[in-house]
């Protein structure tokens, strides 16, 4: 099922050659194409917000280490 380039001079004329080519599968062709590169984007950016999300995370516990950590220093760390 690979879509077969036609490049016309206009676009009725490279739609009815895509059509020629590919038959009744065009319109089932585009909709899977459409659907995958719209299941890309999803992903991506369920993907970089988990990547910032477990980043927030290490990044506080490493701040919340070093406070518990500094409270029982002598003398005691004030905040300002």
């Amino acid at each position: 099922m690979i879509m077969d380039l036609c490049v016309e001079k206009t676009f009725e004329e490279s739609w009815n050659c895509m059509v020629e080519v590919n038959g009744d599968l065009l319109p089932l062709i585009i909709f899977v194409e459409c659907m995958w590169w719209l299941m890309v984007m999803v992903g991506m950016r369920f993907g970089v917000q988990s990547i910032r999300k477990w980043f927030t995370k290490r990044r506080m516990q490493k701040q919340a280490k070093l406070e518990w950590n500094g409270k029982w220093e002598f003398p005691p760390q004030r905040k300002n």
